[in-house]
């Protein structure tokens, strides 16, 4: 089913309700607020990727970058994997934890924290990074080009993502902004039971994060050793 049929159907259940179409943009708002919160809930529309970016360091060689701009395309909130220098005057980047990034006096470092990727370089101003992380697509071209949301006419949600789904998660939040409670609460319980059984359907499939996760956790450096008294 492409947008444009995903479109369509939104508008046959609001003809069967008597309410009025909307427009397009806001569709398309909604139906790619669905794709994500069905991805962020269910952990299988996973694939790796990497994204460069330019280090530009503040006084204290550290500086914050929005992930929305280095990976626009990113997962979770702990899916970045690694960030490591594309040059040669800098180490390897270690993972330190947000609350405790600030207190580091030197070294090379990174930590993820919320939208923003801080990053503590030795190197300078110029450096080109590579940020490896968990990619978060959930939609398709009609050439097979994976994406982060639907875009244009004939895009499609991934294998999988039911598009009754996206289809009730819509109307619930239209619903719900016009005020009618009634049916708002049957598409979004609609929603939740379509959303209950891709979980169920797909619950081998969450160890591939589960596992990445364990891992990295394991090799994660020892940031103890660097932190300033």
């Amino acid at each position: 089913m492409i947008k444009t049929d995903i479109d369509t159907a939104i508008d046959d259940e609001r003809r069967k309700t008597g309410t009025g179409f909307i427009a397009v943009a806001e569709k398309t708002r909604y139906e790619n607020q669905a794709l994500q919160d069905i991805s962020r809930k269910v952990d299988f529309y996973e694939q790796e990727a990497t994204q460069d970016f330019t280090f530009s360091p503040e006084v204290a060689l550290s500086a914050v970058n929005a992930l929305s701009s280095v990976a626009p395309n990113l997962k979770t909130t702990g899916a970045i994997i690694t960030v490591n220098p594309l040059s040669s005057t800098t180490q390897h980047l270690n993972r330190i934890r947000p609350e405790d990034f600030q207190h580091i006096l030197s070294g090379n470092y990174f930590a993820q924290a919320g939208s923003d990727l801080w990053v503590r370089s030795g190197g300078k101003s110029g450096d080109t990074l590579r940020v490896r992380y968990v990619a978060n697509y959930v939609a398709k071209t009609s050439g097979g080009t994976l994406s982060a949301a639907m875009r244009s006419d004939d895009d499609e949600p991934i294998n999988d993502i039911d598009p009754e789904a996206v289809v009730a998660f819509v109307l619930w939040k239209i619903f719900r902004k016009e005020g009618k409670k009634d049916d708002a609460r049957e598409s979004k319980k609609r929603y939740d039971e379509i959303l209950k059984s891709i979980i169920q359907n797909n619950l081998y499939r969450r160890a591939g994060t589960f596992d990445r996760q364990t891992i990295e956790d394991a090799q994660q450096h020892d940031w103890t050793n660097h932190i300033g008294t």
